[in-house]
């Protein structure tokens, strides 16, 4: 969060206790009245908090010379929604803006708001703009599925400024495709950007000491390889392959192009808007002025957003503290989130939950639900290159427990590998994208060996010990052959442990999983083939499903688990970083961030800055279950 957005949230805090007198004037566009009295005779809070709900509406009046939110009257409408930044699992709050601050939204705000415009009878269509999006082939996959049930129902039209493959993907099911004048299209194929940092260590006179179970277990080769090994190649051409297949499909928007045509637009790649429509990647070349009054004419149109937000007076008093935190009542799906790296213990507090899987919050999530005599089944979404060895043995623990009460369904996201898989193989059923990338069932371990730093910078470091492994973790040296076959051994027993979970909860032999282990990255369709995974498809197959092992009808509500965090939360996330300090650390990440940024963009340099944030935790979990983020476009 800024700093300016840090003193607005202090302030709209100030404002909410402070007695205020509102106007009596009707903002425009379809805010309601907000009628005051005339001088109040007493302080009251409730009238700073009505003064925030009027300022929301306030601020969403677009002026004398704006673009109106509401026209042509009440009853039937065509929507109009707009998509635009970073779509994610779960918003997170990052103070040193290391993602760079970009808006995001989240990818279920996204399709509840659109199966609940597609089942509203007042609307008569939707209508989608979309510029300058940032999303994952599986995310891309779910938001072109939930599009596609809604043109089931109803037309939806989509305009774009200008798309990218993932996006064109995730619009592609759209009943119609409008460019923008001189907006293009960008179709090229996918292709992996496996990030390797040996030579800065090299540089830094820093030694990666590392072991691996299993033959594709390739996390450590961001440290130790200046390129990936024949394995990981061969992982990574078997992922192209499959996100190349759905790219292709998707470009043939239902049989509208044939696979040749497809294939050569891919092969193109640049389309300016008049080669675009030439080639029947869209259907009509428009402003988005020109494009709304085509397809909603005369008759009323409105835009709506995405999410409901805080700009109503209850989540303004939720966000505040004030209110309870909104909890579904009856029988119901508990939905639980697993997003991040996996890590021991409490994590960061009430917003790390957002952003990573402690093993004891998310424990205690999956117990409370299991005990919870309204909740009848879990969807656990997983979105995770794994982590903590201990904490995912822990996590597994709980969901077995949660198991033995009800129905567990996992749904994967983008990623679900390695300690990922480890706390989703124990469940009843597994969903995953055919693009998600899962399995890694293997394990990784090794220090970072500073002694050549240390040196370079002339320090000079003596041991001086007891007991034959006393210096077993020092960070001067590498192993020694005694240390590495111990360091092998406790490694040999967690790999054992976990290729044990995995056949217990998929019903696999040993002899199956270890040929479908041995670190090996699968696409969930090959995962699917081989038996990781039971069904192909998004959340909201995953919710369909629990909700019909629960005994639930199709319309059943859902509570999320993490809760939106409240001012409270956000006060104690920022003061445990004023507390912590600018650690080196986190000021060298951000350096590296910023110049990758700069050269490689956005995405890329959000890959490298996980890759560092799971190097260091090397410094304190010498053997995980984890895989190191290769950018996939």
């Amino acid at each position: 969060m800024r700093g300016q957005q840090w003193v607005t949230v202090v302030a709209l805090a100030a404002l909410a206790t402070a007695p205020v007198y509102l106007p009596r004037d009707t903002p425009r566009g379809d805010a309601k009245s907000l009628a005051a009295p005339e001088a109040p005779a007493a302080f009251n809070p409730m009238l700073g908090l009505g003064m925030l709900s009027g300022l929301g509406a306030a601020a969403r009046d677009p002026g004398p010379f704006g673009e109106p939110t509401l026209a042509g009257g009440s009853g039937a409408y065509h929507a109009i929604i707009e998509l635009s930044g970073a779509i994610v699992e779960l918003s997170s709050v990052d103070w040193l803006e290391l993602s760079g601050g970009a808006d995001t939204t989240e990818l279920r705000t996204i399709t509840d708001r659109l199966h609940a415009l597609g089942a509203d009878a007042e609307v008569k269509s939707l209508l989608v703009r979309a510029g300058d999006l940032t999303i994952s082939p599986a995310a891309a996959e779910e938001l072109r599925a939930a599009i596609a049930t809604v043109v089931a129902a109803k037309p939806v039209h989509c305009h774009m400024e200008s798309a990218d493959t993932l996006d064109y993907v995730a619009l592609s099911t759209c009943s119609s495709l409008t460019l923008a004048p001189a907006g293009s299209l960008l179709l090229a194929g996918p292709m992996a950007m496996p990030v390797h940092l040996k030579r800065l260590l090299d540089t830094l006179h820093v030694e990666a000491d590392f072991l691996h179970m299993g033959a594709y277990k390739g996390a450590a080769e961001p440290l130790t390889r200046t390129e990936p090994s024949p394995e990981m190649r061969e992982t990574y051409e078997a992922i192209l392959d499959g996100v190349y297949e759905r790219f292709v499909v998707a470009i043939t928007r239902g049989g509208k192009l044939d696979r040749a045509r497809a294939v050569l637009a891919i092969d193109t790649a640049l389309h300016g808007d008049v080669d675009a429509l030439a080639a029947g990647l869209v259907d009509a070349i428009a402003d988005p002025a020109a494009w709304r009054a085509a397809r909603a004419g005369a008759e009323p149109w409105r835009n709506v957003k995405l999410g409901a937000g805080t700009q109503d007076l209850a989540g303004i008093m939720r966000v505040l503290g004030l209110a309870p935190k909104p909890r579904v009542s009856g029988a119901h799906v508990a939905l639980l989130y697993a997003v991040g790296e996996v890590v021991d213990g409490d994590g960061s507090g009430p917003l790390g939950a957002r952003s990573e899987i402690a093993s004891g919050p998310l424990s205690a999530a999956l117990r409370a639900a299991a005990d919870d005599d309204t909740v009848k089944a879990i969807v656990l979404r997983v979105d995770s290159p794994g982590g903590s060895a201990l904490a995912s043995e822990a996590i597994w623990h709980a969901a077995k427990y949660a198991g033995d009460k009800k129905p567990v369904v996992v749904s994967m996201g983008e990623l679900a590998a390695s300690g990922g898989y480890y706390i989703s193989c124990g469940a009843k059923k597994i969903f995953a994208q055919p693009d998600t990338l899962t399995g890694s069932i293997g394990v990784v371990g090794g220090k970072i060996v500073l002694g050549g730093a240390l040196a370079a910078l002339g320090i000079d470091v003596t041991e001086i010990s007891r007991g034959q492994r006393a210096g077993l973790f020092s960070v001067t040296r590498r192993w020694s052959a005694d240390e590495r076959a111990a360091v092998g051994a406790w490694m040999g027993a967690v790999y054992k442990t976990f290729t044990a979970r995995v056949a217990q909860g998929r019903k696999l032999s040993a002899a199956a999983v270890e040929k479908v282990a041995q670190g090996r990255v699968w696409i969930g369709a090959d995962a699917k083939r081989h038996g990781l995974v039971d069904a192909l498809g998004g959340l909201d197959d995953a919710l369909a499903e629990a909700r019909k092992l629960g005994g639930l009808p199709e319309d059943a509500k859902v509570d999320v688990y993490p809760a939106e965090p409240t001012l409270l939360d956000l006060v104690g996330g920022f003061a445990g970083e004023v507390s912590a300090g600018p650690a080196l650390s986190t000021v060298a990440l951000k350096s590296v961030w910023a110049d990758a940024n700069l050269l490689l963009g956005a995405r890329a340099a959000n890959s490298l800055a996980a890759s560092l944030r799971s190097l260091m935790r090397f410094r304190t979990e010498a053997v995980r279950v984890v895989i190191f983020p290769a950018l996939i476009r």
